[in-house]
């Protein structure tokens, strides 16, 4: 009889005030587990028993990660939701292979150690340029060379043009420069606006930051179509900067990403395994980009599972761009899961174990706010 999905099972796990790790665990019938997280910031409150509703038709079904493809024109929480499936699945048939995920999503591939950067954004909770700079000392101490902020705390387009909205930018910018102080010459420094910008004060924003030595501008518009033409300006602008701007982390299938592509907006575009269809998702999403002359680098300020289906996913690619990874947001990252492939000076190898090689805790699920997706609390 051909193996099937025996159970799902979802586990919400508080990792402080501001963030929830939101987790998926797919049984077979055969016994194979498979993990993927969900996690979505700004999320309703009952996206877990939306969670179950949406994935109890896929109980009794064939564990393929081809069965959680999104359909055209899913909303987020559908494709977050469906995202962490397909990555359960990944785990699943690479552990039925016995192969890394990596290996199973690209089995021709001998890939490179992969080059991970520190986002030190959500460990800073003191938000003074000290706190900054303490933050980036520390990552620099564990090895790091690759280092993001998201500084511009409370800026939003509308006041972009008033006093309030040019105190704010001036506020992230001396965050800013106090990380690019106490950096190396050798070291890189990257910057994430999160959306928060007009084009004309993100253009200002731009040169700015080249003065500090920033190479990456990430997300600084909206990325709405309005702002499709603006983008590609703002590209033109970086490169005489010697920037690289990026973007589309929310992006969910490569139709939405099409017409950023076709215009040349950015130079790297960032899908994230929670929200772009899984690991499969972005491999197609990647093939897309290069047609375009475009690069992948994988958005991951995530709990532990989706850092590592992100691990595998960029193995596969492997394109030689930096992978992101949260920096010391929370012991957690390593404490709910059995196994973790952490970063050396900056640097993972490609790892050996079945499947994620990464699973949650009896702890971590003892400790969750857990629901079975037959119906019945986990």
């Amino acid at each position: 009889m051909t193996d099937s999905i025996r159970t799902i099972k979802l586990h919400d796990i508080r990792v402080s005030e501001n963030t929830l790790w939101r987790h998926l665990v797919v049984e077979t019938a055969d016994g194979v587990t498979g993990t993927g997280e969900y996690t979505l910031g700004n999320a309703g409150p009952n996206l877990q028993s939306d969670a179950a509703r949406l994935l109890r038709p896929f109980l009794g079904k064939a564990p393929s990660p081809a069965l959680a493809r999104p359909p055209e024109g899913a909303g987020l929480e559908t494709c977050a939701i469906l995202s962490a499936l397909e990555q359960a699945l990944c785990d699943v048939e690479a552990a039925q292979q016995g192969r890394p995920v990596w290996q199973s999503l690209a089995p021709e591939t001998a890939p490179a150690p992969l080059h991970i950067y520190a986002n030190i954004n959500r460990r800073t909770e003191d938000r003074s340029p000290a706190g900054f700079e303490a933050s980036a000392r520390l990552a620099m101490r564990q090895g790091f060379r690759h280092f993001k902020v998201a500084p511009f705390d409370d800026l939003v387009p509308e006041i972009c043009g008033t006093a309030e909205g040019r105190a704010r930018i001036d506020a992230g910018l001396a965050r800013v420069a106090a990380v690019a102080g106490c950096l190396a010459p050798d070291l890189s420094l990257m910057v994430d606006c999160h959306w928060r910008f007009t084009p004309d004060a993100a253009a200002e924003t731009l040169a700015a930051l080249a003065d500090m030595g920033v190479g990456w501008f990430e997300c600084p518009l909206p990325e709405v179509t309005d702002n499709i033409a603006a983008l590609a300006n703002l590209r033109a602008l970086a490169h005489a900067h010697d920037m690289r701007l990026a973007g589309l982390e929310m992006s969910v299938s490569p139709d939405q990403v099409l017409p950023f592509l076709k215009a040349g907006a950015y130079d790297v575009i960032m899908p994230d395994v929670k929200y772009a269809g899984g690991c499969h998702g972005i491999l197609e999403m990647a093939k897309l980009a290069r047609g375009y002359g475009t690069a992948v680098s994988i958005h991951n300020p995530s709990g532990p599972i989706a850092h590592m289906a992100s691990v595998h996913t960029a193995l596969a690619l492997d394109n030689g761009q930096l992978l992101e990874m949260q920096f010391d947001e929370s012991p957690m990252f390593t404490s709910i899961v059995s196994e973790m492939v952490l970063p050396e000076a900056g640097t993972v190898v490609p790892p050996a174990a079945p499947g994620l090689g990464c699973a949650l805790t009896p702890q971590a699920i003892a400790g969750a706010t857990s629901l079975d997706v037959a119906g019945d609390t986990a």
